[in-house]
């Protein structure tokens, strides 16, 4: 990864990451007694951070081991999570009662977490419209506005409404932000990804598999 400075202290791999290693204090110098000891932060949801901040152009190198679990091992997981895992992410606030009605009416005929995930998903995309159309006055619930009445958002109101309806049906759910893959570079045999490839997604859990992602947004 060629990182350009940006204003966040986060750093981007695919998920899910085994190791990285880089430069990553900033420091120029190589003598034994100016290089500062670099060290990187993750936080419980496993985020990577680097405390130095990404203020100049970075290097560095990720191993993933990408996801490649069935549906069919998916639909046998059960729901066997963690009380902490229950308390961090099935949390709700206070919300419209028309938002789980939705996710029940979607999920009715699906009889296990993933198949639920999947008809949430399918849902979102194919009955509402994506738009960086914003204007209007300020929503006093814009998740539900967004839902019952616009009908039609960017990907972060996909991804917080799939969010909500699974936590909803008693599905650990997560909003995450980061970026898409981006264009491929057949010159340099890479991908340019650009601020305009940011996105926000979700990720479900499955016992004894791990986070996996769905994308909601048509």
């Amino acid at each position: 990864v060629l990182l350009e400075p940006i204003a966040s202290a986060a750093l981007f791999v695919a998920n899910d990451v085994e190791s990285i290693r880089g430069r990553f204090s900033g420091e120029v110098s190589t003598t034994p007694y100016s290089l500062r000891r670099s060290y990187l932060l993750r936080d419980p949801a496993g985020s990577l951070f680097n405390p130095y901040h990404n203020f100049s152009r970075m290097q560095y190198e990720a191993r993933s081991v990408l996801p490649t679990t069935p549906p069919a091992v998916l639909r046998q997981a059960g729901t066997d999570y963690s009380e902490a895992l229950r308390e961090t992410y099935l949390q709700l606030p206070e919300i419209d009662p028309r938002i789980p009605a939705l996710a029940n009416q979607i999920t009715a005929n699906a009889k296990t977490p993933y198949d639920k995930a999947s008809a949430i998903e399918v849902y979102l995309r194919s009955h509402y419209g994506y738009t960086l159309d914003l204007s209007g006055p300020p929503q006093a619930d814009p998740l539900a506005y967004f839902l019952f009445q616009k009908r039609a958002g960017h990907c972060e109101y996909f991804a917080a409404a799939m969010t909500v309806m699974l936590r909803s049906e008693g599905i650990p759910a997560r909003y995450i932000n980061g970026f898409l893959t981006g264009e491929y570079n057949e010159v340099g045999g890479d991908f340019v990804v650009r601020a305009s490839d940011a996105h926000s997604w979700v990720e479900v859990y499955f016992p004894s598999i791990g986070w996996l992602t769905f994308d909601p947004t048509p």
